[in-house]
């Protein structure tokens, strides 16, 4: 491929919307392998669990990438159900995972410059994600709907990170605190969920009526 055309590719956003989808699709397979047999390997819960919902989110990307361009809106639909049920697994999986924080703190310890960082790019990515929400949401395609609600609980969960960067690059224990940061961005992600399942539900029965 010639350098114009892959130019051209990214100028088209719903190209680059798949590019995107695919590239971090694989980090997150990748990602979520490596805390998982980190867990395994130290025994650690957190780690584990951490990356069943990393896995969770590459196994919804998975799922737009293998059916974005579907035309039948039908399948969408379906597909898009199957993704806030993922995504409600995650809210859930995530909550319980951060609650563990109550009785066994395991939070690594950030530099200040590095949680500045991670601030700087995770609220950059809220905005990003909501802005995408709202603009893809009046394009009436549910599965575009389907993965920016995905991405959208992505950002959440960096908010959550952000919290435990700053507090500890101040010498602070941050446990309870992103536990029960953690508990709520779970939850929002749950109700997020949820609210969008019963729209497609609504959606599918007037398909069939």
């Amino acid at each position: 491929m010639k350098f114009e055309d892959i130019v051209s590719t990214l100028k088209d956003k719903s190209k680059r919307t798949v590019i995107i989808t695919f590239l971090t699709m694989l980090y997150n397979f990748f990602w979520s392998i490596a805390k998982i047999l980190l867990g395994a390997l130290s025994g650690g819960y957190f780690f584990c669990a951490s990356g069943v919902v990393t896995l969770l989110i590459g196994s919804i990307k998975y799922i737009f990438y293998r059916n974005h361009d579907h035309d039948s809106m039908n399948v969408k639909t379906q597909k898009s159900i199957k993704i806030c049920i993922l995504l409600i697994a995650i809210g859930l999986l995530y909550a319980g995972y951060m609650s563990t924080l109550f009785v066994y703190p395991q939070l690594e310890q950030y530099d200040v410059i590095v949680a500045i960082a991670i601030a700087t790019f995770s609220f950059i990515e809220l905005a990003i994600s909501i802005r995408n929400a709202l603009i893809d949401r009046k394009k009436g395609d549910t599965l575009l709907s389907a993965l920016r609600n995905c991405n959208l609980a992505s950002a959440i969960f960096a908010i959550v990170l952000t919290q435990v960067a700053l507090m500890t690059s101040q010498g602070e224990d941050a446990s309870i605190g992103s536990a029960i940061s953690g508990i709520i961005a779970g939850v929002i992600v749950v109700i997020i969920a949820v609210i969008y399942l019963i729209k497609l539900k609504r959606r599918q029965k007037d398909m069939i009526a």
